[in-house]
Order: structure tokens, then C-alpha cells, then sequence
């Protein structure tokens, strides 16, 4: 309702008689008298919270205490049993774990909701992954579930202007940070204080859209958040993505010689000669690490993994391709 700028909406579903806080006013009562021994609520912003204390005022937080953190997500042990149950069902009987491991891992995991916490994969998008292999005994060619994308429209009114989400979307895809204040995570706070200016990063924490980096900065978590973010960039920039700018160049990648020569070529002609000079006074390393995978993943998703920043044998590596059999490590 939030997003839709369904306001007056909200207000008449959480305040005054509303049916939401009286049906908590109910539980609350079959609470005292005995009838109800324990509720157990998940998946209500802060923001809910805060407007239904009044009615529902003996529930006890625990989003952000040390012992509860992880159940807002899946730990990499049970990640990692999961997966290995998943491909000896529906898998080819290939050895491909390591190889699914290092895709899920880029594009699902890195959840920390305490700075010190470990982290944590996405339920709800890993989910969407294991299912749609389960259904085809593949990777699916759709990284990102597509109900996913809507929350987009988040940031939209979450910025509420094109100047303060240009602000934001620079520091998160220049920079790859933003500055929080640890005290700022609350369990519950008012619904105006969503929208300030100063409180987007707890805001977009709180939507699952960037994660703490440590006791001073948010960033993104993984490659998915990566890709939803330029597409907002993208669009706010005006960029065109037309598909026959560069379907060619990844066409001939595919069936060719895989040489990278022509693909970075492409990245900069058709899509950085987009922009105008200035925009160059701030971009950086990590706009074009992350620009250049976005297209990369629009193109080759389905033959090649891709991960950021990694540590090799050989060295760090700003971007990695490994292909998808049977096509080679790029």
C-alpha cells in the first residue's frame, strides 16, 4: 500500500477501529484470558509496528536480537545441504556442485542484519532458483524472480525525487556504500521517518534491498541487487537498452571464439557513449564492474555464472565468467 501511494489506504487498514489492529486487539485479549498461549508474527515492516502498538502493545521484538537473526534467512550450511539434495535428485548426475555453488553464492547470498552477524541467503529468491531447477534439471535461464523487480517501485517513492534518488543510486553504484548510524536500527519507527532523506539506508535495509557491510556502511548484498539497481539507473538515465545495439557482438561471443575484446568494446561505445562528459567526473572502477555485468548477465545468462571481485589462485578478479557446459571458462 506504501509503494502503490495508497496512504489513505494504509491509514484506515492500521489505525483508529481498523480490522488489522483489531484483530491484534483480539489476540491481545485471548492473550490475558488465557484462550491464546503464544503468537508468532513475521514479515511486518517496522513501520507496521510502530502504528500498532497501541492495540497490540505486550509483543516482544525479535528481529534484531543475536539469537533470532538467522531465521531471516538460510546460513550456508543449510544452503549448502539443500543444494547438494536438490542436484542428486533433479540434477544431471554431474559433478557440478562447486560450479552451481559459486552461482548462488553471487547472486543470492550476503545478508548480514547485525554487523557482526554471518551471512545469510535470500529464502524467497534462493527458493525461486532451487524450484525452477527442480522443474527443468537446470540452471533457469531468469536469474531474478520477475516479482521481485516490482519492488523497483520502492525506490521510486521511497526517493520521492530524481535529484535524492541520483544522490542515492551514486553512492550505492559509484561507491558501493552507504553511511548508517548502527542506533538507527529500530524495530519500529513511524511511517514519515521511512521517507526521510536520511533514513534511506535503514529503509532499504529494512526492504532487503541493501545489507550491512559492517558498523558504519550498508551495500549491496549480492549480484541480484547489483542488476535491479542499474536497471534503475538505467532508466532514470534515460539509457537506451535497445537489444540490437549489442545482440550482435554476444552473438558472435556465443558462437565464436570467445574473445572479451569485442564485448568490452561494445560496453563502451554503445552503452558508456550514452552519457555525457560530465557523468565521467563520477564514474569509477566499480559503476563499470557493475554496468558491465549487467549487460553481460542480460546476454549470457544462460551460459555463463558470473561473480565480482574474486579471490583466485592467481589474483583478484574484478568480474569472473565461468561457462555453463558445455561452453568454456571464459
Amino acid at each position: 500500500m506504501l509503494t502503490a501511494f495508497k496512504d489513505p489506504l494504509y491509514e484506515e487498514v492500521t489505525t483508529g477501529d481498523s480490522f488489522l489492529r483489531g484483530f491484534f486487539k483480539t489476540i491481545k485479549k485471548g492473550v490475558d484470558e488465557g484462550s491464546v498461549r503464544t503468537c508468532f508474527c513475521t514479515g511486518v515492516l517496522p513501520v507496521t509496528m510502530d502504528d500498532l502498538t497501541s492495540g497490540y502493545n505486550i509483543a516482544e521484538i525479535l528481529t534484531l536480537k543475536p539469537n533470532f537473526v538467522e531465521m531471516l534467512g538460510f546460513n550456508h550450511d543449510e544452503v549448502a545441504a539443500y543444494l547438494r539434495y536438490v542436484l542428486r535428485k533433479y540434477g544431471d548426475g554431474g559433478d557440478n556442485f562447486d560450479e552451481i555453488w559459486t552461482l548462488v553464492l553471487s547472486n543470492y547470498d550476503g545478508y548480514r542484519f547485525l554487523p557482526d552477524a554471518r551471512p545469510l541467503f535470500n529464502s524467497t529468491i534462493l527458493s525461486y532458483f532451487l524450484k525452477n531447477y527442480a522443474e527443468t534439471g537446470g540452471i533457469p535461464q531468469e536469474m531474478i524472480d520477475e516479482n521481485l523487480r516490482t519492488d523497483i517501485g520502492w525506490i521510486r517513492r521511497l526517493t520521492q525525487t530524481l535529484e535524492n534518488a541520483q544522490e542515492m543510486l551514486d553512492a550505492l553504484l559509484m561507491d558501493d556504500e552507504l553511511i548508517y548510524s548502527v542506533p538507527d536500527l529500530r524495530s519500529k519507527f513511524n511511517k514519515k521517518k521511512f521517507f526521510e532523506k536520511q533514513f534511506y539506508p535503514i529503509s532499504l535495509y529494512y526492504l532487503g534491498m541493501t545489507t550491512l557491510k559492517n558498523s558504519f556502511k550498508m551495500s549491496f548484498p549480492n549480484l541480484t541487487m547489483r542488476s535491479i539497481f542499474m536497471d534503475y539507473f538505467n532508466e532514470l538515465n534515460l539509457i537506451n537498452g535497445e537489444a540490437r545495439h549489442y545482440v550482435p557482438v554476444y552473438e558472435q561471443f556465443v558462437a565464436g571464439d570467445r574473445k572479451l575484446e569485442p564485448l568490452v568494446m561494445n560496453y563502451f561505445e554503445a552503452y558508456l557513449g550514452q552519457f555525457p562528459a560530465q557523468v565521467f567526473d563520477k564514474v569509477n572502477e566499480n559503476f563499470i564492474r557493475c554496468s558491465f555485468f549487467k549487460l553481460c548477465s542480460r546476454y549470457l545468462s544462460n551460459c555463463y555464472t558470473f561473480a565480482i571481485e574474486q579471490n583466485l589462485p592467481s589474483g583478484r578478479a574484478d568480474l569472473v565468467l565461468i561457462g555453463i557446459p558445455p561452453y568454456l571458462l571464459a
